[in-house]
């Protein structure tokens, strides 16, 4: 066993774990980053659990199930219940599940939206959710040598990636719709193909008045 283990590049580590059910023997594997140059951006959601800017999307499961199935199961059952606590099991299992069946074998780096300051929901913790996507392709990237880099999320599911309008009238539900030029796309490849866009400038909220538009563009905010 440890033969095979070395021929594809797993090396044993002089520890290992023992516990009243199983001995665990641990192998390290060394990746090297690729040289691919192809770069996309990963969009999270609730709808499809990741969008990528190519505009491939995550599939249902093999009996039928996606994450906003899953995630609607884990809202009905009761708090703290084994029955919640069973559907959650469900979604971590389903999470590292679709990671794996998107083709990665010509992306050199990705760019995902770092979600952070959730609204409080009583029906499902977001802040739990986004970090399990986050990890399993983080944790996917680097069994490929994929690099990965986080990105602020901030105005990127309003602003339109033809051409920078950004608005928070552009976006309803699945649908994206930009009030400017007219560009219409699926909302979640929309704000894939702007997280791709890692050199558009960095935005506070404080640089922007609430509930106007504004051009979101590589060089700077312009309200005209």
């Amino acid at each position: 066993m440890d033969i095979k283990f070395e021929a594809n590049g797993f090396n044993r580590m002089n520890s290992f774990l023992i516990s009243k059910k199983r001995i665990e023997i641990r192998y390290q594997k060394t990746i090297k980053q690729n040289s691919l140059s192809d770069k996309v951006g990963v969009d999270f959601g609730i709808n499809s659990s990741m969008t990528f800017s190519t505009g491939e999307q995550s599939k249902k499961d093999v009996h039928g199930h996606d994450m906003k199935s899953i995630c609607e199961k884990i809202a009905r059952k009761q708090t703290n219940s084994k029955a919640q606590k069973k559907a959650k099991e469900h979604l971590i299992n389903y999470i590292n599940y679709d990671v794996k069946q998107f083709d990665y074998s010509s992306i050199g780096t990705i760019n995902f939206e770092k979600i952070r300051n959730f609204k409080k929901s009583t029906k499902l913790t977001l802040a739990w959710r986004a970090t399990l996507q986050e990890k399993a392709l983080i944790n996917q990237c680097e069994l490929r040598g994929v690099r990965v880099f986080g990105l602020s999320s901030l105005y990127r599911s309003q602003r339109c990636s033809s051409c920078g309008w950004t608005c928070s009238l552009n976006r309803r539900l699945l649908k994206f719709s930009c009030k400017s030029c007219g560009f219409q796309d699926n909302a979640d490849v929309n704000a894939a193909k702007n997280i791709l866009r890692d050199d558009l400038c960095r935005i506070e909220k404080g640089q922007v008045t609430k509930g106007e538009g504004f051009f979101w563009t590589e060089k700077a905010l312009s309200n005209e």
